[in-house]
């Protein structure tokens, strides 16, 4: 099973091509995303999706999960087939997750390391603001020290 793949240069489309390996054929395959708009599947295949952005849906990590039409209908071995994610202008993180793959024999593969849009963390979004706040804060403590050491040497010089 190898899924290859990444989102282009604006970071706002995944193209990734599945290639079955396995001795049965792909009949289930669920991608992870966050604020993806858009999936496409192979013809013929259905489509599950949940948080894709829209009106009123919550903004949240959602799947796209493509569903084949039946054994004969899915990737058959040492076939592939290509799959496609639009991520809202607003955009996502690059990065990377694991992909839950169903065959037609009931196995279950999972493929890690598949380029995926992800929400960015929480921290990573302020480290910008967190070492500006840092630098003031350094060049506020040096200043108060060193105003306190004028003030000091100032007080220990003998007045007429």
């Amino acid at each position: 099973m190898v899924i290859e793949g990444e989102p282009d240069e604006s970071g706002h489309n995944y193209q990734w091509t599945v290639t079955n390996q396995h001795t049965s054929s792909i009949v289930e395959i669920e991608f992870p995303h966050f604020r993806a708009d858009l999936f496409t599947t192979p013809e013929g295949w259905r489509q599950e999706t949940t948080f894709l952005v829209n009106i009123g849906v919550a903004e949240k990590e959602g799947v796209c999960k493509a569903i084949a039409p039946g054994p004969a209908g899915g990737i058959a071995p040492g076939q592939n087939s290509p799959f496609t994610m639009r991520v809202t202008a607003k955009g996502a993180k690059r990065g990377f997750a694991t992909v839950s793959v169903l065959f037609a024999d009931g196995t279950t593969a999972l493929v890690n390391h598949v380029a995926l849009p992800q929400r960015e963390e929480v921290l990573s979004r302020f480290v910008g603001l967190l070492g500006l706040g840092g630098v003031v804060g350094v060049v506020i403590l040096v200043r108060t020290l060193r105003g306190r050491k004028a003030t000091s040497s100032l007080s220990s010089v003998p007045r007429p």
